[in-house]
């Protein structure tokens, strides 16, 4: 079976990281409706495997992280950890009544077959400060190529380079 790995933006809505969270595949869950989640993240593939193993701790008493270390193999090799965090303002209390709340979606993949490793962070659309419609946007990225990559133009990007990004775009701004 192979594992479709999510983009960084879909990391908190991905099945197996979201029920990890939640506790959805745990408690009440119907086992039908979870292998359906899970039917369109996990497809049959001859040759492919992968394993993974969780983790949730907190923090300084302030911030709750659910992590999956995720190891894809057979006609690739590759590592992925997917996971979410999550604080509240004050710290323990349920979202619907936070001051603040922030849920961080990360992703740290190492690809040594397709040349890179990356390591990304976003605030989700979840995230608040005051009021619901008040939202908190804004992420991190950072690529490391340790082989050169040919791209469709021609072009290549070379071993060695590398890029890290800090921030995000207002909403109304048209990205480059």
């Amino acid at each position: 079976r192979s594992l479709d790995i999510p983009s960084i933006e879909n990391v908190a809505d991905f099945p197996l990281v979201k029920g990890m969270a939640d506790g959805s595949f745990t408690e009440g869950e119907d086992p039908m409706s979870a292998l359906v989640k899970l039917n369109s993240v996990i497809r049959p593939e001859v040759g492919n495997y992968w394993f993974a193993a969780g983790l949730k701790f907190s923090s300084f008493q302030l911030l709750e992280t659910s992590a999956l270390m995720f190891v894809s193999f057979g006609k690739d090799f590759e590592f992925n950890l997917l996971g979410v965090s999550q604080a509240t303002l004050p710290p323990k209390v349920k979202p619907e009544i936070a001051l603040a709340y922030m849920e961080l979606a990360l992703k740290v993949t190492i690809a040594p077959n397709a040349g890179y490793a990356s390591a990304e962070a976003q605030l989700t659309p979840n995230s608040f400060v005051l009021a619901k419609g008040v939202k908190l946007t804004g992420g991190f990225a950072f690529y490391l190529w340790f082989k050169n990559i040919p791209l469709k133009d021609g072009k290549r990007i070379p071993a060695g380079d590398f890029v890290l990004t800090l921030g995000g775009y207002h909403p109304a701004f048209n990205k480059p």
